[in-house]
């Protein structure tokens, strides 16, 4: 199995680091820094796939937070691939699944998961299926949780701000660790409870095809002084 060292990337401000996995890792970073405007072009070190992804993009905040975060990647596997390798990539390539999960042409048995919010993004470097979201708390929860979260999910969370931007964030980040899509929130992922050890929840997932329940626990990262949660899935884990 491909092992990916770490080191800590210059190119973000990195608030959070923890395992993920056997031997992977979960970076938070600030998209404060560094300032947007110094990114190198990104035509000098996307991919052509990735370029094309990220001049798809129409929403200007959206297009730098896109950005930041594969530079924030591109910058931590540079580091990797000298330690690891003797040498590093010219440009960011990721390749996707038949289930349109992201990994690395050089460790195809990793995954890679990232999620980007105003201020914060998340990397997810892991071995097998990965999925990982960040966001910040908004009050916009409060009238959309019925679309993702049934009364009993509300209850297990609790009804603020921060317990149903967790709901959102756990499903999410399960949703990217399945890699397909037609799954409905609401019904095929669904948090059964909160786990005895702070900082985990269980959540039981219907994939259509299959008869039984898969059971996960998902882990997440709550900074009420940021106004931002984490979750992330890693398979086995």
């Amino acid at each position: 199995m491909t092992k990916i060292p770490t080191a800590t990337p210059k190119s973000a401000s990195v608030d959070w680091i923890c395992e993920a996995g056997q031997g992977g890792q979960l970076r938070v970073a600030s998209l404060a820094l560094p300032d947007f405007e110094d990114l190198p072009d990104p035509s000098a070190w996307l991919s052509t796939s990735l370029l094309t992804e990220w001049g798809q993009l129409k929403q200007k905040e959206r297009r730098r937070e896109w950005v930041a975060t594969r530079w924030m990647l591109f910058s931590w596997l540079q580091k990797e691939l000298v330690d690891a390798f003797g040498g590093g990539e010219s440009r960011l390539h990721l390749e996707r699944t038949p289930n349109g999960q992201l990994l690395l042409p050089f460790a195809p048995d990793w995954g890679v998961s990232v999620s980007h919010c105003p201020g914060y993004a998340a990397i997810l470097l892991a071995p097998g299926r990965v999925g990982v979201d960040v966001e910040r708390y908004r009050s916009q929860v409060h009238r959309l949780s019925d679309r993702y979260l049934d009364a009993s999910e509300q209850y297990i969370l609790g009804q603020d701000t921060a317990g149903l931007t967790l709901g959102w964030v756990v499903k999410e980040a399960v949703f990217k660790w399945i890699g397909g899509g037609g799954i409905a929130f609401r019904d095929a992922i669904r948090i059964e409870s909160m786990h005895s050890d702070p900082g985990k929840v269980q959540v039981s997932v219907r994939v259509a095809g299959q008869p039984d329940a898969a059971v996960l626990c998902v882990r997440y990262d709550e900074q009420p002084v940021l106004e931002r949660v984490c979750a992330w899935v890693v398979e086995g884990q």
